[in-house]
């Protein structure tokens, strides 16, 4: 008996139930819902009934596993309501037949993917992040005066129209049969990926056609470059680097072009790359101030018997990351000397990648750090500013 209670419980455990509003009205409202269970529930699939109007109100918070809606269905997140399908451990997806309406001025938010059936309208004053891929067919009209973000691929068919005041960021690649944008003053649109739309939305959405764009190590350096097949109202470019391919910080910027129609190559030399393992990151800005971000590269620097600081130059305030490129038993033996020879600060520790904070009583200048750990041991010209 117990055996069999188990193996009810567990399928049980793996069941998706679903709700249904039926009655137009909000959300948290369980006279809306059939059999009075409202949707709350990520284990749970909701549908919207045809033509039926479900609104989320403000201070309102609803996770779910996934949502439907039957044809002329129309969902509003009033400002202050949330709404979030799935998870990152549990894919959802949002899907609509035809006709649907869909209002965020609160937050949307899919780990999953958007699939939309014939006509509809989505109108955002908020927040609408959509984690997976976004597929729709044909007469889809967006207007964004929030914030529109897809982590993964828009495709559309014909008819796809954006109006944007406020931004819309496309990680992978758009691809649309036919439509319009219009950016307003002050909207944004851009694109991680590649773009097949008509040619001057393209151009539009990404003034700069990227031929390549690489990083690799040259002896103590990294070379970044990169080439354009074209260019359109192309202000400038910025090299950015990254220890975890995550937070990316500035190391210069490059005049582009303005306008090209042929090949052109840009290269920079990054003297005092991290060790170790980074990554490396190429935006553009044009000159209205909009800004394409393109895929990071990742950059392996082999230590091969050598050890690694960064930042140098560094502040008094920097945490200094110290390489060894041995292993995390490793002792690790530290000490700062003046020009002159003189001990400023030591100190050990163990482990091969460390944080270093130099005493606030050091003064800025030059010094000589020596870094021993086994048999390696290194002197760095250490500049403090």
């Amino acid at each position: 008996m117990r055996y069999f209670l188990a193996a009810v419980l567990t399928l049980l455990a793996g069941l998706t139930f679903a709700q249904r509003q039926n009655t137009t009205g909000n959300w948290n409202n369980s006279g809306n819902w059939q059999g009075g269970n409202i949707g709350d529930n990520i284990s749970e699939s909701v549908d919207l009934a045809g033509g039926i109007t479900s609104t989320i109100v403000s201070g309102d918070n609803y996770t779910i596993g996934d949502l439907t809606f039957a044809n002329g269905a129309k969902l509003y997140i009033n400002t202050g309501g949330i709404l979030i399908i799935g998870s990152s451990g549990n894919l959802g997806f949002l899907e609509t037949n035809n006709n649907a309406e869909i209002y965020v001025n609160g937050t949307l938010e899919i780990f999953g993917d958007l699939n939309v059936n014939n006509n509809l309208v989505i109108q955002v004053t908020g927040n609408f992040i959509i984690h997976g891929n976004v597929d729709l067919r044909n007469n889809s009209n967006f207007s964004i005066s929030g914030s529109m973000v897809v982590d993964g691929d828009f495709i559309a068919n014909n008819n796809t129209d954006f109006t944007v005041n406020g931004s819309v960021d496309i990680g992978g690649d758009i691809s649309v049969g036919s439509g319009n944008l219009n950016l307003g003053p002050g909207g944004s649109f851009t694109v991680g990926g590649s773009c097949s739309w008509t040619t001057n939305i393209c151009n539009q959405i990404l003034p700069v056609e990227l031929l390549n764009f690489a990083a690799r190590p040259v002896g103590e350096a990294v070379l970044v470059s990169w080439a354009t097949a074209t260019e359109k109202d192309n202000d400038y470019f910025r090299v950015q680097v990254s220890r975890d391919g995550s937070e990316f910080s500035e190391l210069t910027r490059i005049k582009g072009a303005g306008d090209s129609e042929q090949k052109l190559e840009y290269e920079f030399t990054d003297y005092n790359p991290m060790p170790g393992t980074s990554y490396y990151r190429l935006s553009q800005t044009d000159y209205s101030g909009i800004t394409t971000i393109f895929t990071p590269v990742k950059v392996d620097r082999g230590f091969e018997g050598d050890i690694g600081i960064y930042p140098n130059p560094a502040s008094t305030t920097d945490r200094i990351q110290l390489f060894t490129g041995g292993n995390e038993s490793d002792q690790v033996a530290v000490v700062l000397y003046s020009v002159s020879g003189t001990v400023v600060w030591k100190d050990s520790f163990e482990g091969n990648h460390l944080e270093l904070m130099v005493p606030e009583s050091v003064e800025r200048g030059t010094y000589l750090l020596e870094v021993r750990s086994g048999s390696l041991r290194k002197l760095h010209r250490l500049v403090l500013k």
